[in-house]
């Protein structure tokens, strides 16, 4: 992947070492990557960068990820 236009994508994972790894090896594969352990950090992190794709945990913050889908898609 040419790094000059890169993806950009948004892992967001309540588990800070998960998201750490995982943001590690996507953007070794040349992906721009943004990390976000929380709600409302990934809906400003979406707002600032766009994402083209995004990896969502279902069980983020004791409830359900698929609440920010709509949130995710608006910003």
């Amino acid at each position: 992947m040419n790094t000059d236009c890169a993806a950009t994508l948004l892992v967001i994972d309540d588990d800070p070492a998960f998201n750490r790894v995982l943001a590690r090896a996507l953007g070794q594969r040349g992906f721009d990557v943004h990390g976000a352990t929380d709600g409302d950090s990934a809906l400003e992190l979406a707002r600032d960068h766009a994402p083209e794709f995004i990896v969502l945990d279902l069980n983020l913050d004791g409830a359900s990820g698929l609440r920010l889908i709509r949130p995710l898609l608006e910003a």
